[in-house]
């Protein structure tokens, strides 16, 4: 690397030329900082949605009572929605009555 350019340029610089330019050189590091954080921001961002887990929610109405169950999947949610049902009645737990939806996070 030639450094005679480089001197010779700064040499030809005025002293209000060098001024301007460590104030742009200030504002790009003012702005390189600020987009540094926002980066840092959106990060955790992603990651913290990268952890959620969605959950969903299942009832069946029986004549003997309502059973629920919840999982990370609607065929979760439904299977614990009719284990709890064949607990107290299997005579109204039918698979095609079970109503399912994802929940609110």
């Amino acid at each position: 690397m030639k450094i005679w350019p480089l001197i010779l340029t700064l040499s030809v610089l005025s002293p209000s030329a060098l001024a301007h330019s460590s104030q742009l050189h200030s504002d790009l590091d003012d702005r390189m900082r600020a987009l540094e954080v926002t980066v840092r921001e959106l990060q955790n961002e992603v990651e913290r949605l990268r952890n959620l887990r969605p959950t969903f929610s299942c009832l069946l109405n029986t004549p003997f009572g309502t059973f629920h169950g919840k999982g990370e999947t609607s065929l979760e949610a439904k299977a614990r929605t009719l284990n709890a049902c064949e607990k107290g009645s299997k005579a109204f737990c039918s698979d095609d009555k079970v109503v399912c939806e994802k929940a609110d996070i």
